[in-house]
């Protein structure tokens, strides 16, 4: 059987996302003015969908600024 088309699931299966997803939520909080270098701390928006990601993450750093 010949194949056209060969699909990947890159969900963290084959690769590990840990680092390209960190690096570009970090760039798109700074787009926003919101600074996090604690990438541990990013962890948490591997896996929901984006927009859940972004309004768990913001809503978060905006309660531990008010902490500082």
């Amino acid at each position: 059987m010949k194949y056209e088309n060969i699909l990947f699931d890159l969900d963290g299966t084959l690769t590990d996302p840990y680092t390209g997803i960190t690096n570009s939520f970090t760039y798109a909080l700074g787009k926003f003015g919101i600074t996090e270098t604690d990438r541990e701390k990013l962890s948490l928006v591997i896996g929901p969908p984006l927009e859940n990601s972004f309004r768990k993450c913001t809503e978060w750093m905006k309660t531990q600024q008010k902490r500082q």
